[in-house]
């Protein structure tokens, strides 16, 4: 019996790893939610920022894979209407699970190029995704069961107003989408040069884009922001541009060509969006921890 008892640890870990892999892990939760249910408040044109902080209970099944966050906004039928994917923003290391906090930095976007969803109340729903895999990782709140998919806020959407300034889209842009996508009918797709214009506004704005060059796509030249603005954050390979404009001053941005191996659209504008900010205003966003390249 001696010589069985050090084994036993071992033996017991073992149980546990492949306890993980197999069906019984699978049910287990992968993180609680911590933060408290949100009430939120969004007109169509405008973006808006918070964050989501989980407690990482164990790991993901890839081990060092940083997990996709999805969000689907949900009308009152269930339906999903937009749908806001986007690695999350700060994943714990290995080392730091179980216990380990991940507090993603979250910005709904209602498109200014959309057309406006129809006032009233939806549900912000939440989950973990690995694209890799297909998997949906399961989550729970205190109290709560787990779930693939978790209510993390009410979004009430208010009417559309004026005060959102209308961009103007010239050059080789795409159609956009049917009315019925759940990315909207925000995205644009460019090869050939293309050139947005922003006209001015009576206070300051934050505007924000978010883009997708793939890999496989080369543009051929520089992206140009001409405003008089500050330029608050340009991730690698234009997933995001966030620059502000002061009152009354115009921005124009000129999309360089696109040589794509694959022969069809370089590139894709995904959404454009802008909120009120103070003229005193110089918060910076740091630049997300688990970005995956394009």
């Amino acid at each position: 019996m001696r010589r069985l008892i050090p084994f036993l640890p071992a033996l017991i870990v073992g149980l546990a790893a492949a306890a993980v892999f197999t069906g019984w892990g699978a049910k287990r939760s992968m993180a609680v939610v911590e933060t408290p249910m949100l009430h939120l408040s969004l007109e169509p044109g405008r973006h808006l920022d918070f964050e989501l902080a989980l407690q990482v209970l164990r790991l993901p099944p890839r081990l060092l894979a940083c997990p996709t966050l999805f969000l689907h906004l949900l009308d009152a039928d269930g339906r999903i209407v937009r749908h806001f994917d986007h690695r999350i923003s700060d994943w714990p290391d290995p080392a730091e699970v179980p216990g380990g906090r991940a507090v993603d930095r979250t910005t709904l976007v209602l498109s200014v190029l959309d057309e406006p969803l129809p006032p009233g109340t939806y549900q912000l729903a939440a989950g973990l995704w690995e694209p890799e895999t297909d998997l949906r990782l399961r989550l729970h709140r205190e109290g709560m069961d787990t779930a693939r998919r978790l209510p993390i806020a009410e979004l009430e959407i208010t009417p559309a107003t004026d005060a959102v300034p209308k961009p103007t889209l010239s050059g080789d842009w795409t159609a956009p989408e049917p009315a019925d996508s759940v990315h909207g009918r925000s995205r644009r797709g460019w090869t050939r040069p293309a050139t947005l214009e922003i006209p001015d506004h009576p206070t300051p704005l934050e505007w924000r884009l978010v883009l997708d060059l793939p890999s496989w796509a080369t543009p051929q030249g520089e992206l140009e922001i001409a405003c008089t603005g500050e330029t608050l954050q340009l991730l690698e390979r234009w997933q995001e541009i966030r620059f502000r404009l002061p009152a009354g001053q115009p921005c124009r941005l000129r999309f360089p060509p696109i040589d794509s191996s694959s022969g069809e659209t370089g590139a894709l504008l995904y959404a454009l969006s802008s909120r009120e900010v103070s003229a005193t205003a110089s918060e910076e966003r740091p630049a997300p921890a688990c970005v995956r390249p394009l």
